[in-house]
């Protein structure tokens, strides 16, 4: 009995293992949704970084970010599939969490992505473009998700860095050998004097702000003649503006003082 007894001392003591977390079926549910819906919103919130949005509701929120998810999760789902291919066999308890984790990881980079690429289409009016290119489609010939202003400052503010401006994007309605890439401002005040000038920047958005006009000139309204602002520029409240002229650049006499 004595040895039976030492025998039964000197046999290891059993493995503890930790406790899992219990975590209820209900709190489960609501952690997949959150998993889910997570790259809707990261997508959303990358093209808000890049473009002004409108104000959402919650609801319009949800919804475009619900669209977003289930575009990300199509996408994610065979390039997931092919990572856990690429890695090797597993056990089948350990595959399914690889497979969660790996889709949940490149969901989020194809929203990043995808939220890049959208917001970049959003801020140069692509996606209207490429609308406006399907036959049958005469309504969206002329219309834009943004403002005229805003979307003709923006045009026109990319071809001072790159060949792409009123003309490539179809918004000069003159003939073709008349047509150029950028124009310069001619704007008057209410109850004020005509500017005229390139605009270095301007507002995205629907808000009515300022339009900060570099170089510029200020116009006699008499004789017409163009005199330089000794300066960086002009602010006009955008509020005070009476009207807008499109001068092309070459034809620009303010131009003409500061690039001869």
């Amino acid at each position: 009995m004595q040895t039976r007894r030492r025998l039964t001392s000197l046999r290891p003591a059993p493995e503890r293992r930790p406790k899992e977390l219990a975590i209820s079926d209900d709190i489960l549910d609501k952690l997949t949704w959150v998993f889910l819906l997570l790259p809707g919103f990261i997508c959303t919130s990358v093209i808000g970084s890049i473009v002004e949005l409108p104000q959402w509701s919650e609801f319009q929120l949800t919804y475009y970010s619900v669209i977003l998810s289930i575009v990300t999760g199509v996408l994610a789902w065979p390039v997931a599939e092919g990572l856990n291919w690429l890695v090797g066999r597993a056990a089948p308890a350990w595959r399914l969490k690889r497979i969660t984790y790996l889709f949940f990881g490149v969901s989020v980079a194809f929203a990043v992505l995808l939220g890049v690429v959208l917001g970049a289409m959003a801020q140069r009016d692509e996606t209207l473009r490429i609308v406006r290119a399907i036959p049958g489609m005469p309504p969206l010939d002329k219309s834009s998700a943004k403002r005229p202003l805003v979307l003709i400052l923006g045009v026109n503010n990319k071809a001072d860095t790159e060949v792409r401006g009123l003309k490539t994007h179809g918004m000069d309605g003159r003939p073709a050998h008349l047509q150029q890439e950028k124009a310069y401002l001619r704007l008057g005040v209410k109850d004020g004097p005509t500017y005229e000038g390139w605009a270095r920047s301007f507002a995205h958005g629907d808000a009515v702000t300022e339009l900060y006009l570099s170089p510029a000139c200020r116009v006699d309204d008499k004789s017409g003649v163009v005199s330089v602002i000794p300066g960086a520029g002009v602010i006009v409240m955008e509020s005070e503006v009476s009207f807008i002229e499109l001068i092309d650049a070459s034809a620009s006499e303010c131009r003409r003082h500061f690039f001869r």
